[in-house]
């Protein structure tokens, strides 16, 4: 790795948990149907994911993540 290179990984994998831990918390939602009253209900156990890595193919070598959204699928009913 380049010199200095760790630190920079570092701040960039910081920079994406704490953007994803946004993210879970304020903009992905997943919605089910409640079965005693019919109306849609967020369910809140949605999860993301980032792998991250360095780029080596045209200089300066980069830092890029790629990031998923998953949820849990549940055939349930919601109550409540």
């Amino acid at each position: 790795m380049v010199s200095g290179a760790e630190r920079i990984v570092d701040a960039h994998d910081g920079a994406v948990r704490t953007t994803l831990g946004w993210v879970e918390k304020n903009a992905v939602l997943t919605r089910m149907q409640n079965g005693t009253t019919g109306a849609m209900v967020h369910t809140g156990d949605q999860k993301t994911v980032a792998a991250s890595g360095i780029l080596r193919g045209s200089p300066p070598p980069r830092v890029a993540s790629r990031c998923s959204v998953a949820r849990r699928w549940s055939f349930r009913p919601v109550t409540g």
